[in-house]
C-alpha cells in the first residue's frame, strides 16, 4: 500500500474489512463523521485521561454523575460522550481527529479522546483497538447535543505525508495554487512565508477597508439552545451573533470573545491532497485561530472566475485572550498540506456535498439565516 492519508474508497474498505465500526454514510472524502451516543457524563472541568488507562475505567474510578442526553448542554458545562464508533487497526494504520465546521463555527469545543492517550484528537500508538469518547463544551451559546449528532470528524494515515519546507514552496506554485483577489493573481515566491521546522505557509485575514463588513461576533447571553440535529436556516442569525465592521483595515478583537472571520487566500485543494489550518503560537498574539482545522480533498478547485480556478476562502474561528487591534492581511493561521494514498472518489466540490460551498467570505454555521 501507498503511504499517506486515506482516501473515502480505502476507507469504505476498512468499514467493510471489520477495522471501522461506523455507518457506511458517515464516510466523506478522506474522514468519517463520529456519531454521538447516548452515554454521557458531567465532567467538573476538562480532563485527560492517565497514560495506558481506558476511558470507562477513569470514568467509574471518578464516579462522574450521569449526564442525560436530551438536556442542554449550558456554557461552560463540559460533558463527556461515548461515541458510536469503534476501532479496531491494522498494526501499520493511525488516526488523528479534528472539531466539523459546522463545530468550529458553534464555538463547540470538541476533543476527541481514546483510551490510553494522554493527547486529544490522537489515534495512537499505530493499531489501536478500542473505544472513542467525545469530550465537548460550548463556550458562546447553550447547545442540544441528541444522540445521532456529529461534531468531530477522524482521518486515518499510514505515515506521515505531509510537504515539507524544502519542497513546500514549489509545490504550492505548481500543484496547490493560492489565490488573491484583490490582485487578481496566485501567489508567487516572493508572496510566501514559510514557517521552517513546522512544514506550513502562512495566511492572513481579510479586513479590507472597502467591504466595512468583515466578520461576526458571538453575542454574550444567548438564551435559546440550538440543536445539532435541526435543519438549516432554522435560528436567526441576529439573535446569536453581531456583525464585525473594518476601519480603515483594523478591527478590534476583545478579549474572551469569539469571532467568525476570513481569509483573504482563496485556496484550492487537489484531489491527490487534504490540509489542515493550524493555530499560530504565542508571539504572534494572545489568539488562537480556527478550531475546525481540517479541509477536504477538492475544495474550491470548481470555484471559478473568467474561466480559471481561483479557490475558495476559509472562514476562520478565532478567539482573543486579550484585546487585539488586527489589521489586513496580519497572519492569522498556518496551512499544512498532506498527501493522499489516492484520488477521493468524491471531492468537497462536488455538487451538494457541503453548506459552506457557496461561502465566499465569513459564514455562520449551518443552522443560522
Amino acid at each position: 500500500m501507498k503511504k499517506g492519508a486515506f482516501p473515502d474508497f480505502i476507507i469504505e474498505q476498512m468499514v467493510n474489512i471489520g477495522y471501522i465500526k461506523t455507518d457506511i454514510r458517515n464516510i466523506k472524502p478522506s474522514s468519517i463523521d463520529l456519531t454521538l451516543g447516548e452515554d454521557r457524563f458531567l465532567l467538573p472541568a476538562t480532563i485527560s485521561i492517565p497514560y495506558g488507562k481506558s476511558v470507562w475505567s477513569y470514568v467509574k474510578e471518578n464516579n462522574f454523575p450521569r449526564f442525560n442526553p436530551k438536556d442542554i448542554v449550558s456554557v461552560g458545562q463540559v460533558v463527556l460522550a461515548k461515541l458510536e464508533e469503534s476501532l479496531s487497526l491494522r498494526s501499520d494504520m493511525y488516526a488523528y481527529a479534528n472539531p466539523k465546521s459546522t463545530t468550529g463555527r458553534m464555538d463547540l469545543h470538541a476533543r476527541l479522546i481514546a483510551d490510553g492517550s494522554v493527547l486529544y484528537d490522537t489515534v495512537r500508538p499505530k493499531g489501536y483497538k478500542g473505544e472513542l469518547w467525545v469530550m465537548m463544551q460550548p463556550n458562546s451559546f447553550p447547545v442540544l447535543l441528541p444522540p445521532g449528532s456529529h461534531v468531530n470528524q477522524l482521518r486515518f494515515f499510514n505515515e506521515d505525508t505531509r510537504i515539507r519546507d524544502l519542497e513546500l514552496e514549489d509545490f504550492i506554485l505548481k500543484e496547490c495554487p493560492i489565490y488573491y483577489p484583490d490582485e487578481g493573481r496566485y501567489m508567487e515566491n516572493r508572496d510566501m512565508t514559510v514557517k521552517r521546522g513546522d512544514h506550513s505557509i502562512l495566511l492572513s485575514l481579510d479586513l479590507r477597508p472597502e467591504h466595512g463588513f468583515v466578520g461576526w461576533v458571538a453575542k454574550e447571553g444567548a438564551k435559546d439552545p440550538v440543536n445539532f440535529l435541526s435543519e438549516n436556516k432554522k435560528y436567526k442569525k441576529e439573535d446569536y451573533f453581531e456583525p464585525v465592521h473594518s476601519k480603515d483595515g483594523y478591527t478590534l478583537l476583545e478579549k474572551g470573545r469569539f469571532y467568525i472571520l476570513t481569509s483573504y487566500e482563496h485556496l484550492m485543494i487537489p484531489n491527490h491532497c487534504a490540509s489542515e489550518i493550524a493555530p499560530l503560537d504565542e508571539r504572534f498574539g494572545e489568539f488562537r485561530s480556527h478550531y475546525a482545522g481540517f479541509i477536504d480533498p477538492g475544495w474550491g478547485i470548481d470555484n471559478r472566475k473568467d474561466g480559471r480556478s481561483i479557490g475558495r476562502k476559509l472562514t476562520m474561528e478565532v478567539r482573543a485572550f486579550e484585546n487585539i487591534r488586527v489589521y489586513h492581511r496580519q497572519p492569522i493561521a498556518r496551512l499544512k498540506i498532506e498527501r493522499m494514498i489516492a484520488d477521493a472518489k468524491v471531492s468537497y466540490d462536488t455538487p451538494d456535498f457541503s453548506n459552506y460551498q457557496d461561502q465566499d467570505g465569513p459564514k455562520l454555521a449551518k443552522y443560522f439565516f
